[in-house]
């Protein structure tokens, strides 16, 4: 009796709710066992899904926290570099003198030039000279040889003596009163005639000697030793090279600024360091129709040696002058979008000024408005600036 009520109250414990879950949770458990057995991979992968999705549901909250901490540090970095001083080069404000310029080019020629020509026939016998030699007025450059000219001078030489001796003779007839005075006029005329005749030999002797007209250099030999050489041939070219001019092109409305004897800048364009002085010769009192522009006659004398005829150079002539302007150096000056402006340093903390501008040259220009004289400005370090910033003056100029 007593088993048939524990075997009653069992089952009766097992048909309950309560029994029946633990039978349940049971049986899965039994499943989920089978289940291993069977296919232990899949389980396997399971379980790694499951871990990592954990591990990232625990990570995340420290992450973010990791980020907010960077991010504090790099304002508080942001804030630091806002407060250091950017380190410049500084320019006081001055007064001086600058100019206006006119910047052209041109090719300097020479003052003469000429092309010899012979002026008589014959053969070349010398040669004295060769391209590229300077040459002084009357030197000997080419001695020609013509042997009818030379027997020519021989003859007429012998005939001037004949008529010479044969006119004392007259002479001393007449003054005896032998000889009339017809007879005495026509030895005094032979003796004139054979003069004459002497000379004209010898002018056509001497110019089988070929000399230089003028201080220069030869340019050009057209001959050589041995050559028949016809009338009017070209010999050689010689060229004054000193002074040398060049001729420059101007509008018309600017040439009001310059005047003759004015100094002129010059520079090799092929050696732009290689400079040198000229001055303004001559500007044309007329106006080129068809152009617009007035010739202006640079001359330059005493050109250094490497300065050539033909030589293209720079030309620069100032055309306008401002004493007692404020100037400041290029390197100081911003332009951007249209607008010109300058850093200035008011207490180590840099200002932003816009300025018009006047003359400027190779240094400096000139300020019309924007700053004032002893005002130091930015020459170095302005690309890091803008307004307000604090700086540190490294140098001054």
């Amino acid at each position: 009796m007593e088993g048939s009520r524990n075997g009653t109250e069992n089952l009766s414990e097992l048909l309950s709710p309560r029994g029946r879950m633990s039978w349940l949770k049971l049986r899965g458990l039994q499943e989920v066992v089978k289940m291993v057995r069977r296919h232990p991979v899949v389980v396997i992968l399971i379980l790694v899904v499951v871990l990592a999705a954990s591990l990232f549901l625990v990570l995340r909250p420290s992450q973010a926290s990791q980020q907010q901490t960077t991010t504090k540090s790099e304002k508080a970095n942001g804030q630091k570099a806002d407060e250091k001083k950017l380190p410049v080069e500084v320019a006081v404000v001055k007064r001086g003198s600058i100019s206006s310029w006119i910047n052209t080019t041109a090719t300097l020629e020479p003052y003469r030039q000429v092309t010899i020509l012979a002026e008589a026939t014959g053969t070349v016998a010398k040669l004295m000279v060769d391209e590229g030699a300077n040459v002084r007025e009357g030197q000997v450059l080419a001695v020609l040889s013509n042997p009818d000219r030379e027997v020519a001078l021989q003859k007429a030489n012998i005939s001037q003596k004949n008529a010479a001796i044969e006119l004392q003779r007259k002479q001393t007839s007449y003054d005896q009163k032998i000889i009339s005075q017809a007879e005495y006029d026509k030895a005094q005329y032979e003796k004139d005639v054979a003069d004459s005749e002497l000379k004209a030999a010898g002018v056509a002797v001497d110019r089988l000697t070929i000399r230089a007209p003028y201080d220069g250099f030869i340019t050009d030999r057209f001959i050589d030793k041995g050559q028949n050489i016809a009338l009017l041939a070209q010999l050689f070219t010689i060229v004054d090279r000193d002074p040398l001019e060049a001729k420059i092109y101007l509008p018309e409305k600017e040439i009001f600024g310059i005047t003759e004897e004015q100094p002129v800048s010059l520079a090799l364009n092929s050696q732009k360091n290689l400079t040198f002085q000229g001055r303004i010769r001559q500007i044309s009192p007329a106006v080129d129709s068809r152009t617009g522009t007035v010739k202006v006659t640079v001359e330059v004398t005493n050109a250094p040696a490497q300065v050539r005829p033909g030589s293209f150079v720079d030309v620069r002539l100032v055309t306008q002058k401002h004493d007692q302007a404020i100037l400041i150096p290029k390197k100081a000056l911003i332009e951007e979008a249209g607008e010109q402006y300058v850093f200035t340093i008011d207490k180590d903390v840099a200002a932003r000024r816009s300025i018009q501008t006047g003359f400027t040259d190779d240094q400096f220009a000139e300020v019309i408005s924007g700053v004032q004289v002893g005002q130091p400005v930015v020459v170095a370090g302005q690309g890091a600036l803008r307004d307000g910033v604090k700086t540190e003056t490294v140098a001054k100029r």
